[in-house]
Formats: C-alpha cells, sequence, structure tokens
C-alpha cells in the first residue's frame, strides 16, 4: 500500500528559495520588481499569459493540480498565492510572477 508522504504543515510557513536570474521573455515579465515582491498586476499577468497559452481556467488547474476556483479567485484578486502556488504558475505559464533585482 502507498502511503503519503507526511506533511510538516502549511506551505505558507516554508521559506521562498532564491530565484534564478530572469529571462525576460515578453511584454508580461517587463516590470522589474524587488526579491521576492509579489507582482501588483499579478491577477492580470497570470490572466493574460493563461490565454496566450490557449488555456482554459480548468485547463491550467489541472496542470498545476489545483482547483479551478482557485486560478478564477487568483485572477480576480480576491486571493494572494503563497510560494507554492506562485512557482508552479511560473513554471506552468512560464513567467515571472516573483523579483528577482536586488535593490541597491
Amino acid at each position: 500500500m502507498r502511503r503519503a508522504p507526511a506533511s510538516s504543515g502549511s506551505t505558507f510557513a516554508r521559506p521562498a528559495r532564491a530565484a534564478a536570474p530572469a529571462r525576460p521573455k515578453d511584454e508580461l515579465e517587463a516590470a522589474a520588481v524587488s526579491v521576492g515582491e509579489m507582482r501588483e498586476d499579478l491577477p492580470k499577468i497570470v490572466q493574460m499569459a493563461r490565454m496566450r497559452l490557449n488555456l482554459t481556467q480548468d485547463d491550467l488547474g489541472k496542470k498545476i493540480n489545483e482547483r479551478k476556483s482557485v486560478i478564477s479567485e487568483l485572477e480576480t484578486g480576491r486571493i494572494h498565492p503563497d510560494s507554492k502556488l506562485l512557482r508552479k504558475l511560473e513554471r506552468a505559464l512560464s513567467v515571472k510572477l516573483t523579483g528577482v533585482t536586488e535593490e541597491e
């Protein structure tokens, strides 16, 4: 019988890993923000990137193992994702959603 790995608690408590240098791909990634800072236009960026890939909210949810309602609430700005969800979205949508430039 297969057993699920033990969980240490909420993903909200985990520290974010250092981000790799950004490689701008298009206008969705044009704005620079500080390290670890979430983009203010995140809902719009997620929606535009999803539509660019011709994915429905349900398709994106299945791709990242989340419910359609999570994607809907994220795109309308009703929820703020944790770092784990941000990483999943970044990989699935090929877009940078957190800052990678350091303040001088």
